[in-house]
């Protein structure tokens, strides 16, 4: 059974934390989301923005989802969620999502699921 590391943080999400977590030589896949902080929403300007959570639920849920794409695609997917918490400015990285698998379409399918 492949890992899952699943985080909900205040602090900046580490681009060099995700590729020391990636390293996995049984796996020839790696497929990163990175999802950042845009500048305009539905037409309107966007200084910045806020998200507000119950850090050990909004945890439980991100587990389960990976949990549950795990066992759809790859059941030795290797899976990382980390989405941050507080005040975030235009151009901040807000999620993170990687999955290594031993091909590139369950490594695909999982990334988009979760």
């Amino acid at each position: 059974m492949g890992k899952i590391n699943v985080k909900v943080t205040l602090n900046p999400i580490d681009l060099s934390e995700i590729a020391r977590w990636s390293a996995d030589s049984t796996h020839g896949a790696i497929n990163s989301f990175i999802g950042i902080v845009r500048s305009s929403n539905l037409g309107r300007n966007v200084v910045a923005m806020e998200y507000d959570c119950f850090i050990p639920l909004c945890e439980k849920t991100f587990f389960d989802i990976a949990t549950e794409a795990q066992k759809k695609w790859s059941p030795n997917a290797n899976i990382l969620v980390l989405h941050r918490h507080g005040k975030l400015e235009v151009g901040d990285a807000s999620v993170a999502i990687v999955a290594t698998t031993g091909h590139r379409d369950e490594s695909y399918r999982i990334t988009r699921y979760i």
